[in-house]
């Protein structure tokens, strides 16, 4: 996969603007998605890369061009066109908390089976998933709240996989979440910059039902050791170690 594969598969269907932004200056570059527009975001981000920044790009598209400022909040997303995780590997130089797992391969056996990632990046110091969506998701004021929950019920399935092994999995469910451009480099560490790249790529496209329905027509699911409600306020989860049975649950569980 190319740098310039890798955006348009990650905003393919998508209308309205996307944006690069960088850490050191916390600086905003807006891109009407329009054709060619890849070539234009690769050719800003190697650049900027260029000048050891670290330079990420967003999920979701927005109705309007960002100020050079200010990045995307959650009620400004307009669509996504995937689903992601992210998963920090122990490196004492780039992460302060120990409890993670210890390499690529450790954090890509967090993955579910059932659901394969179409996209596998190294970032350098961790690891981003991606699920490709056969259409975009046009996200509105009516729907936000569940595509938010459709993207943390996936995360979650892999954070239970986590604490499993005694780990954990920070939750970046939020629709206005940036991650690292692939092919740009780290620079978490400055005297040992690593370089961020696809390792995996699948031609896997997945349809938003496939994901927003992992809850049955009660609201719930098991997936290993847990119970998840579905419930206005978002996901309830409990260890189902603690009840005989699902009815129990609800019983014992009535805020869900």
């Amino acid at each position: 996969m190319t740098e310039l594969d890798f955006f348009e598969e990650i905003y393919k269907g998508c209308h309205g603007y996307v944006y690069l932004w960088t850490k050191q200056d916390k600086a905003t570059h807006s891109y009407l998605l329009e054709p060619e527009v890849s070539k234009k975001i690769w050719n800003m981000a190697r650049m900027l890369s260029g000048m050891r920044k670290d330079v990420y790009f967003s999920l979701g598209t927005t109705a309007d061009p960002l100020p050079a400022d200010l990045r995307a909040k959650q009620q400004n997303v307009t669509s996504i066109a995937c689903l992601w995780v992210d998963i920090d590997i122990v490196d004492s130089a780039a992460h302060k908390a120990g409890n993670l797992p210890k390499s690529v391969d450790e954090a890509m056996g967090l993955l579910p089976q059932k659901y394969p990632p179409s996209i596998i990046v190294s970032s350098g110091h961790g690891l981003h998933a991606y699920w490709l969506l056969k259409d975009p998701v046009i996200i509105n004021d009516e729907n936000r709240v569940e595509v938010i929950n459709t993207v943390r019920k996936l995360q979650q399935i892999i954070r239970n996989n986590a604490v499993a092994n005694g780990w954990k999995i920070d939750a970046t469910a939020d629709l206005s979440r940036i991650l690292r451009v692939p092919y740009t480099w780290n620079f978490k560490d400055p005297e040992n910059p690593m370089l961020c790249e696809v390792i995996e790529y699948a031609d896997l496209r997945y349809r938003y039902e496939d994901f927003a329905s992992l809850l049955n027509d009660k609201g719930q699911i098991q997936v290993n050791d847990s119970i998840y409600m579905y419930t206005p306020n978002g996901l309830f989860i409990s260890h189902v170690d603690d009840y005989d049975d699902l009815e129990e649950f609800v019983t014992e569980n009535p805020q869900v």
